[in-house]
This record gives structure tokens, C-alpha cells and sequence, in this order.
């Protein structure tokens, strides 16, 4: 056995396990809850000025290039993408700029660089030794998607894989974006252009181009930065009949929770008790509260997934699944308090109603402990069963959500109140975590060919395999954060006065609205 394949028990060839996130399938109810609430952002994408600059650069392109081959195209948006990690590779403000680790390595090595070389290897393509391992780029990987669904970008008649910049009329479009982009820039922008068709360039002309192509801030007096803003205020889909403001509503509460002195991080909790304090009738506070619920619901299941782990694997020997299930359902008695173990799972419920069953912090992403989770999953339970029938047009709301999420996991528990706790347990960890996790494994492996199960399961006989870890769902609110503070509209002390003056316009246009 080595540290990521396992030769046995399989026959045929070593098999690679991949770690992998959604370990139980259940973080789907909450990331398609966040992805209907900031559409148009992701993950990975944390500077909002490449947002301009790929409307600019593609612009740019189809100035030149009529007639021409994906690959072409693909290669001057590579070109482009290096040039402006070498730009950054001379600064401190580093963060959020995509192929900078390449760019550093190579920046001290010389003073003068080759795009081609940078950006293709000596065997011609792009999988290793580049700024970049996707062929198509930062664009393709990070940004397209997004740019196309906020309607900067559409598709390009006739070329599946390539893009042009929108020109469609009342709303920010590509074409406007270029052309603030090309004002802010002025003649460095011709200086860009020339670099890219010579494919060299020197540290001179890297230092030169700094300022303008700085993507971590908008020029002072930049009507750019004001139509990003525009952008992200325009209702979700903007060239769709859709009319959802789900991203406009979550920036109006994001600011005004940073008024009072939030953070990014406790955000989401900020929106649940929100919920919870009353304010059922805001479907963008709906959503955040349903998603808070669901990531919690994900994360406390992949905790005691974790727990089950590090009990399995310091057996190596095949074991009956019921009796591994027992024997953590058994530890997490002791844990909780040995008289529980002839209580009911309603009687369980009521005593962490109670706050009668008090078990040891979480401090998240680090938590591998079942007994705190199992008391958290149970508590969840107890705070949320009133408000299931407040929203029953939730679905109606959110038609993305999933039909399976904690709203079920608490039908579920409704139907076992008066089984015995112990009994409810085992039953949980055999079905809802062993054999939720081997489904999920087995099909995800049928489907990608990705191997990500923890264990082998068979004939009722399980065997440990590999490690796993308990995460909570990201929701793009770190990148909304970042975008907002480009944007000027917060800072490390809170809300500016830029954001405020946000704020007090999006108040009155909800005024206007009710």
C-alpha cells in the first residue's frame, strides 16, 4: 500500500484515491443555494477587474483577427494572461492574481522574457512548465463561465468554444467594460498589445505597465470601477427574462451587516438569525438561512464520517459494517452520558433542549469528534422543526434547491422520536453515513472514473481504505468580499463611505419596492 493508491484488494491495477469534499453527496442542497444566490461569481475568481481587462483583451483580439482557429485564440489570451502575471510578479500586491507562482519563479531570472515560452513548453503544450495548465487558460478555467452568465460575454456565432464581448443594450455590457478598461489603461494599452504580437518583454517595460494594469485597484477618477458596481446591481441573468436580484440583495445585506460592524466570516450566521428574528417575507435572507442550515447539516455528517474513519482504521482487519456502527454509536454514549443509553431519541433531543447534554467546543474544518456533532445535528433540529412551514413556496423561490436536505433529515427525525436513541444512532451511522458514503463513492467512481471511497464494502464486511476530512461549504461570499473592497465599498475597518452611499441607495430602492 502506498500513501494515495492501494494495490489490494484490487486485482487488476493500483488504484489512485482522491481525496475529494462531498464525501456524503450532501453539500449539493447548499452550493446550489449559493450559486443561485450570487450568481455571475465563483471560488476562485477574486480580483474584479479582470472582469474589464477580458472584455478589453477580447476586444482587442477581434479588432485584429477576423478570420481565425480556436488555438489562436486561445494562445493570445495565454499570451496576455502571462504578461500581466509578470506585470504583478514585480509588486507586493500579489493576491488573487492567477499564475503568479510561475511568474515569480521566473521574473529574477532575467530581463527579458519569452511569452511563447512562458506559456507553451518545449513540447508544445500546456500541462506542465507554464504559468497555466488549462490550454485555455485563466479565462477558460476561472472566468468565462461567470462572465457569460452575467451577460459581458456571449457565445460567438458559429465557434462553440470562443467568446465575444456583449453589446446588448440597457445593461452593462462588454463593450462598455472594454471601453473603460481602454481609457483607464490610455496608450499602455497599446504598449500591451504591441508586447503580445513581439512576444518578448523586458523588466522596463513590466515596470512601466504597473500602474495602469494594476488589477487589485481602479483608477482614482475611473467611471470603471462605478460600472462594475452597475454590473453587480444589475438583476442576476440580465439578458434572460429572468427577474431574480438574488446578488443585489445579498451585497445590500452584506453592506449593511459590515455597518454594523460584521465581518465576511460570520455572515451567513448574520442571515440565519435574521430568519430566525423574523424577517420570513426577504427571499434573499430565505435562501441564506436555508443554505446556513444545509452547510451546518453537511458539515456535522462529514464529522462523524471522519469520527467512523478513525475508529475503522485502527482495526485493519475486515469488519461486520453493524457491529463498526455499534461500537461508535456505543462511544458516543459514553461520551454523551451512559443513562441515555435507554432513552428515546425525543427524550435525547429535549435534554440538548435543555442545554442537560453539554459536550466540548467545534472549532471547524478541524472537528473530529461524533458527539459534539451528533448534539449539534440534534440541536439544529430543535431550533429549526417550528419554522418548517413558514416558507412553503421555498421551492418556488429557489427551483435550483434539492428536494434532499435538512429540511428531510428533520421529516426523518419526526419518525423516530419515540425510537430508542442507541437504536437510532447505530442506524444513522450505518445508513445515513456507511452507506450514504459507499452510494455517493461508487456512483461518483462510475461517473468520472474518480476513486474517493474511504472504505471497501462487501457482502455486509467493511475494510478502512483511506483518510477524509470534515469542510464546511465555501459560498462565494470571500470573493464577494473581495470584489467589494476593490470596489472600494469596504475596508479592513468596515463599510467606507463609498459603500455607505451603496447602501443608503439600495435601502431606498427597497423602500420602493414594499
Amino acid at each position: 500500500m502506498q500513501a494515495d493508491s492501494h494495490k489490494v484488494p484490487f486485482f487488476n491495477k493500483t488504484l489512485n484515491l482522491k481525496v475529494g469534499l462531498n464525501q456524503l453527496g450532501l453539500r449539493n442542497a447548499a452550493e446550489a443555494l449559493f450559486t443561485s444566490l450570487l450568481p455571475g461569481l465563483n471560488n476562485v475568481s477574486e480580483r474584479i477587474r479582470y472582469y474589464s481587462f477580458y472584455c478589453w483583451i477580447i476586444g482587442e483580439f477581434y479588432k485584429r483577427d477576423e478570420g481565425f482557429t480556436d488555438k489562436e485564440f486561445y494562445r493570445f489570451i495565454r499570451y496576455a494572461e502571462y504578461l500581466l502575471a509578470l506585470i504583478h510578479s514585480g509588486t507586493d500586491g500579489i493576491d488573487g492574481i492567477p499564475g503568479i507562482t510561475y511568474a515569480l519563479n521566473v521574473r529574477p531570472k532575467s530581463h527579458e522574457f519569452n511569452l511563447q515560452s512562458g506559456t507553451y513548453n518545449s513540447q508544445g503544450n500546456t500541462k506542465r512548465d507554464t504559468y497555466w495548465a488549462n490550454a485555455g487558460g485563466i479565462f477558460k478555467q476561472y472566468y468565462a463561465s461567470s462572465l457569460k452568465d452575467i451577460a459581458l460575454l456571449k457565445e460567438n456565432t458559429g465557434r462553440s468554444s470562443v467568446m465575444n464581448i456583449s453589446k446588448e443594450k440597457g445593461l452593462v455590457n462588454g463593450h462598455m467594460l472594454a471601453e473603460a478598461f481602454a481609457r483607464n489603461v490610455g496608450k499602455d494599452g497599446q504598449k500591451f498589445m504591441e508586447i503580445i504580437r513581439r512576444g518578448t518583454v523586458t523588466s522596463d517595460e513590466l515596470d512601466s505597465l504597473e500602474p495602469s494594469f494594476n488589477m487589485r485597484k481602479f483608477p482614482t477618477q475611473s467611471d470603471e470601477r462605478d460600472l462594475m458596481i452597475e454590473m453587480l446591481l444589475q438583476k442576476d441573468y440580465p439578458a434572460t427574462e429572468s427577474e431574480s436580484c438574488y446578488r443585489k440583495s445579498t451585497i445590500c445585506h452584506f453592506l449593511r451587516h459590515f455597518s454594523r460592524h460584521g465581518t465576511k466570516d460570520d455572515f451567513t450566521r448574520y442571515m440565519y438569525d435574521e430568519f430566525i428574528s423574523g424577517h420570513y417575507d426577504d427571499n434573499c435572507i430565505l435562501g441564506w438561512y436555508r443554505y446556513h442550515v444545509n452547510d451546518n447539516w453537511q458539515y456535522q455528517c462529514s464529522v462523524i464520517l471522519v469520527a467512523f474513519l478513525n475508529q475503522l482504521a485502527g482495526n485493519p482487519d475486515w469488519q461486520e459494517a453493524s457491529v463498526a456502527a455499534e461500537e461508535l454509536a456505543s462511544s458516543i454514549l459514553t461520551d454523551l452520558g451512559s443513562e441515555y443509553g435507554k432513552s428515546t431519541l425525543g427524550e435525547v433531543c429535549s435534554s440538548i433542549g435543555h442545554d442537560r447534554i453539554v459536550t466540548p467546543a467545534q472549532h471547524g474544518n478541524l472537528d473530529t469528534a461524533a458527539a459534539p456533532a451528533v448534539v449539534n445535528l440534534l440541536g439544529m433540529y430543535n431550533s429549526n422543526k417550528d419554522l418548517r412551514d413558514i416558507r412553503p413556496d421555498y421551492r418556488e423561490a429557489f427551483p435550483r434547491a434539492m428536494n434532499h436536505d435538512f429540511f428531510t433529515f428533520m421529516d426523518e427525525i419526526d419518525n423516530c422520536l419515540e425510537t430508542g436513541f442507541q437504536e437510532w444512532l447505530k442506524d444513522f451511522i450505518l445508513t445515513g453515513i456507511i452507506h450514504c458514503h459507499y452510494k455517493v463513492a461508487l456512483r461518483k467512481y462510475l461517473q468520472t472514473g474518480i476513486a474517493s471511497q474511504k472504505f471497501i464494502y462487501e457482502n455486509g464486511m467493511i475494510r478502512f481504505l483511506n483518510w477524509s476530512e470534515a469542510t464546511h461549504t465555501a459560498p462565494r461570499t470571500d470573493t464577494l468580499f473581495e470584489f467589494l473592497s476593490d470596489l472600494e465599498l469596504i475596508d479592513g475597518k468596515g463599510i467606507t463611505e463609498k459603500g455607505e452611499k451603496v447602501l443608503k441607495r439600495l435601502k431606498e430602492e427597497e423602500m420602493c419596492r414594499h
